[in-house]
């Protein structure tokens, strides 16, 4: 940071440790603006009482959340365009089989979700048509002992129907072109509706616990538009309400691609 002594400093907010601020912190010191990308909702939160000079933020609902709340000197959408996102085809392990991504948002969940999509899909009238992919381990936690922890948890929870861990695919990758993703949370919710698929919002206990503490919200905000479901107890996915959630998710994902590749226009037209 001191050799580059940058005009404009342009962070995320999900790094897990706590440099991000540190780099803000240090910014606002020598008088240098800060930019928070913000690519979930609720993701100031992790930045308290920084204030930076600019957010970029993924709808209008967000950005007139965070004016009520005078988070940011100023806001702006970076997803208010047409989607160009494509269509996400079938991978091709997943075969005749429908498809479920599950992620998790942080280990204390993990388990909670993992076992609610197993208990909903063992409800679907044909299980062995469901193929589950489990990425539980967010990339912070990776090569660690709660990797291996939570892998034996999703061995437990989903024995006896069929799984893939698709080891060398991303996980937003994965949710482009699975048939469901579950998550209480995780971005992979907001790249599933963004390309056609379907999202499920895990709503237990723990879930929502962690959704209030992490971004402030007692609900997420795609379940509060209308674009998907919030389950907190088993239920087979085929039988939800996809036809009133589907065309809400379609023009939510039309309003609202949030291109993070947008910010460096914005910077610039600010130096």
């Amino acid at each position: 940071f001191r050799s580059v002594s940058p005009d404009f400093l342009c962070i995320g907010t999900s790094i897990p440790s706590n440099w991000e601020m540190e780099f803000a912190i240090a910014a606002k010191t020598k008088n240098i603006p800060v930019a928070v990308c913000a690519d979930t909702w609720g993701g100031l939160q992790r930045l308290a009482n920084l204030r930076p000079a600019l957010a970029f933020v993924i709808d209008r609902e967000e950005k007139d959340r965070i004016h009520a709340a005078g988070l940011a000197e100023r806001c702006e959408v970076i997803g208010d365009i047409a989607s160009t996102f494509s269509t996400g085809e079938r991978l091709d392990v997943f075969g005749s089989r429908t498809s479920v991504l599950v992620v998790g948002d942080d280990p204390a969940t993990a388990s909670e979700i993992i076992e609610l999509v197993s208990a909903s899909v063992r409800l679907e009238a044909s299980p062995d048509d469901f193929v589950i992919v489990p990425r539980l381990v967010h990339p912070k936690y990776a090569s660690t002992h709660v990797e291996s922890e939570l892998a034996q948890i999703a061995e437990q929870a989903l024995e006896g129907l069929r799984m893939e861990r698709l080891q060398g695919i991303s996980t937003d990758v994965l949710a482009a072109r699975a048939t469901y993703t579950v998550a209480c949370f995780s971005t992979s919710l907001r790249v599933a509706i963004h390309h056609g698929r379907r999202g499920i919002s895990a709503s237990g206990n723990g879930c929502m616990q962690l959704l209030e503490r992490e971004t402030g919200s007692a609900e997420y905000p795609l379940v509060s538009y209308g674009v998907m479901p919030a389950l907190s107890a088993p239920a087979p996915f085929t039988q939800l309400a996809w036809t009133d959630y589907e065309s809400k998710a379609r023009e939510w994902a039309a309003a609202s691609r949030f291109a993070p590749e947008m910010a460096a226009d914005t910077l610039l037209s600010l130096l």
